[in-house]
């Protein structure tokens, strides 16, 4: 129930603020806009997201860490673009 409750939530956020920044832009939105919008406090939106980037980008660290490894396991010959 605890776990259901956090990803309803978590997602409840990441639309919340896409729908802001896709209607106020990007800079003009802020934290407190998104949290409340979403029925929670600044403080839950943090413990959901580090930042606004990261609401965006959810996963970017993951895949950062994910292509990094896949560079390293490629051919040295081969090109990285092609990798």
């Amino acid at each position: 129930m605890r776990e259901r409750k956090k990803r309803r939530t978590r997602a409840a956020l990441l639309r919340t603020a896409l729908e802001s920044f896709i209607t106020k832009g990007y800079e003009e939105t802020t934290v407190d806009e998104i949290a409340s919008a979403a029925g929670v406090a600044r403080r839950t939106f943090f413990r959901h997201y580090r930042s606004k980037e990261e609401a965006i980008f959810p996963d970017h660290d993951e895949t950062l860490v994910r292509a990094q490894a896949v560079l390293e396991a490629a051919p040295p010959h081969e090109n990285p673009l092609d990798t």
